[in-house]
């Protein structure tokens, strides 16, 4: 019966741990979770600094989650309205004129998409806020929640994707080295922030 326990485990962790973005869609992102990413983020570190691992986690993924919403939704929009007022560029013989006809019809395009998510219609982040998260700074904190909660294998995956962007930190360089001494950790080495094109 153990060793049943024992399987079941060790096939349910590597599920558990890419669960984080495996069903996400920005389009159809759960609207009780909608919440600015500064005030997500900024209880999560509140937690973590109460020492509460289990409601710092879970913020702390809420807010990867809404930073990667806003930047997904973004990209969208982006695209959606890349191509804006191209198709007529004969209208005006003027240059100049194109040109703002293009920046005018875009900027309408991107306010129009956007009014469609609802993530804009919250404060928008501090920039150094989101320097932070493209930084990867969130999962140093998860990092070490999860080992505070022994769930090393997650602490392992939180730690690889913040050293894939911080290959030269000194403190999860030592962590990751330390959870390598613990046991194989080649198949919780998932990236949570990597891109399908990279």
């Amino acid at each position: 019966m153990m060793l049943l326990k024992s399987l079941c485990l060790a096939f349910l962790i590597p599920v558990l741990v890419e669960a984080q973005y495996e069903k996400y869609s920005f389009k159809s992102f759960p609207q009780k979770d909608i919440m600015p990413l500064e005030s997500a983020y900024g209880y999560a570190l509140e937690q973590y600094g109460a020492q509460n691992w289990r409601e710092s986690i879970k913020f702390l993924e809420l807010s990867l989650r809404l930073h990667r919403l806003l930047r997904d939704s973004e990209a969208f929009c982006s695209r959606n309205c890349s191509s804006v007022s191209r198709d007529n560029d004969t209208l005006f013989a003027d240059s100049t004129l194109r040109v703002v006809r293009h920046i005018l019809l875009r900027a309408a395009c991107l306010k129009k998409c956007k009014a469609g998510f609802p993530v804009f219609n919250l404060a928008y982040p501090r920039r150094d806020l989101l320097e932070d998260f493209d930084k990867r700074i969130p999962y140093r904190y998860i990092q070490y929640a999860y080992y505070q909660l022994n769930n090393v294998e997650k602490a392992v995956a939180a730690a690889h994707t913040f050293l894939k962007k911080n290959p030269t930190d000194p403190y999860l360089t030592k962590n990751m080295n330390y959870y390598k001494t613990l046991f194989d950790v080649e198949e919780y080495l998932i990236d949570h922030e990597e891109q399908p094109y990279e």
